[in-house]
């Protein structure tokens, strides 16, 4: 027995498809897919859009990839059997890849209180970066006694990192710890 998801999506062509072009893509879409559906207009069949409420495994994103026919773009979306939600997304720099999804329900955090600190640190960095490209210097007492001072520091950093933890708080990135 298999994973069971259901999926949908759209996979568009960069030009009309021949018809042994054609043969070759539903020959790949059609074990994983229930419904094929083909658009079309005056130039030939351009768009594939799939659906399914049955199997799935990831040898679906290799299959996917053998897809020989000129891609512009495409993305398939899945939910599975125990809520997961995910999808394969195809663009001309990375082919197909998986991007995958996160239930975040209301009463828990998007950032865990255990990445808290990296997190706030990581935002912290950039605009230390900028200010450092940008040749500015912020004096300050406390790090005049270390040797490799970062720009910002002692408290300032420390009232930088308490501002923007009450920002993500109260945007709801970041909740309060109890």
């Amino acid at each position: 027995m298999g994973y069971y998801a259901s999926s949908s999506g759209d996979i568009v062509f960069a030009r009309a498809l021949t018809e042994a072009e054609v043969n070759d893509v539903e020959e790949i879409l059609k074990y994983w897919f229930e419904d094929i559906y083909w658009s079309s207009n005056d130039t030939g069949k351009r768009l594939v859009s799939v659906s399914c409420y049955d199997k799935y495994s990831e040898e679906c994103l290799t299959d996917l990839m053998k897809i020989k026919a000129p891609i512009k773009e495409g993305d398939v979306y899945f939910t599975g059997e125990d809520s997961a939600v995910w999808k394969y997304v195809y663009s001309s720099e990375n082919g197909w890849r998986e991007i995958s999804s996160r239930t975040i329900y209301e009463d828990e955090p998007f950032i865990s209180k255990y990445d808290r600190a990296e997190f706030v640190g990581a935002i912290i960095d950039i605009f230390e970066d900028f200010l450092e490209r940008k040749g500015i210097d912020i004096p300050n007492e406390d790090k005049d006694q270390s040797e490799n001072p970062a720009i910002i520091y002692g408290m300032d950093y420390g009232q930088l990192q308490s501002a923007i933890e009450s920002m993500m708080q109260h945007w709801g990135v970041l909740h309060p710890d109890k």
